[in-house]
């Protein structure tokens, strides 16, 4: 067997690769640190779940959902998309892959404590998202409206998907047509495993939370592998993404942060 000799170039780019990793690692270390711990608080406000996707909910915020039902608080999952741009392949349509992700979604929330009644699928086509916009902030409105909610969590800002963007800024447009009855706490996804744009700016002036799920880390675990479509070559096929074990570790921490939005966002509500 022959051995490629290793360039300088590839050698270079595994050095970017990681430094990169490290300062990911100071950044999440740094954004615990400055998190205060909101776990005594957390479990008793109940709370309106939007996720752009299915499994961002379980991902960003599984534990927190599990804790708050396991002290019988009232939780509501929204999911906004189908999910049916996650895989391209030539076994299953995506009309396929979207009610097979529904489906993923119904047991995912089960095993987190979430009453059937209490899992809402809007259904927008994952391609349509940006053209329901008003549809999506219209839905979260009516549901803050009635629902008697103390906190709405959403998937960050700092998120580099477009979707997760778009969906967080719906939220914070229905909390202020709201009246701002709900406190927003931002949850990240992407942006956990590979950092905002700028992690050091990000982390200028930012107020974060923590909430410690090492109780019911078996839980959310057990969640997130109800995701066989994300989490396994369903189809065999050599061209279907799955999320491995190192990339779901990110999450199988002790702790959950959530972020307050900054102040400019909050003051646009108002």
């Amino acid at each position: 067997m022959s051995v490629r000799p290793v360039s300088p170039r590839d050698v270079l780019r595994r050095g970017r690769r990681a430094v990169r990793a490290g300062l990911l690692l100071l950044w999440r270390q740094a954004l615990r640190h400055r998190a205060r711990d909101v776990t005594a608080l957390s479990s008793g406000r109940a709370a309106l779940v939007v996720a752009p996707h299915p499994d961002d909910e379980t991902l960003g915020c599984g534990g927190t959902i599990a804790l708050k039902r396991r002290n019988g608080t009232r939780v509501r999952v929204l999911v906004v998309t189908d999910g049916r741009r996650s895989h391209r392949s030539a076994v299953i349509s995506a009309d396929e892959l979207a009610a097979i992700r529904a489906a993923e979604i119904a047991r995912a929330s089960a095993v987190l404590g979430v009453p059937a009644e209490e899992l809402v699928l809007l259904g927008v086509r994952e391609d349509q998202l940006t053209a329901h916009y008003e549809a999506v902030v219209d839905a979260v409105t009516a549901e803050l409206r009635t629902g008697n909610f103390a906190e709405v969590l959403v998937t960050s800002a700092w998120d580099w998907h477009e979707d997760h963007q778009l969906v967080s800024t719906a939220v914070h447009e229905a909390v202020g047509r709201a009246g701002g009855v709900a406190r927003i706490l931002e949850y990240p996804v992407w942006s956990w495993v590979d950092g905002p744009p700028d992690p050091w700016r990000a982390l200028g002036g930012v107020r974060a939370g923590s909430v410690d799920v090492s109780s019911v880390i078996g839980q959310k675990r057990a969640a997130i592998a109800e995701y066989r479509s994300q989490t396994t070559k369903l189809t065999d096929e050599a061209t279907w993404a799955v999320m491995d074990a190192a990339l779901i570790g990110h999450f199988l921490g002790g702790v959950e942060i959530f972020v307050e939005p900054a102040a400019d966002r909050v003051e646009a509500q108002r």
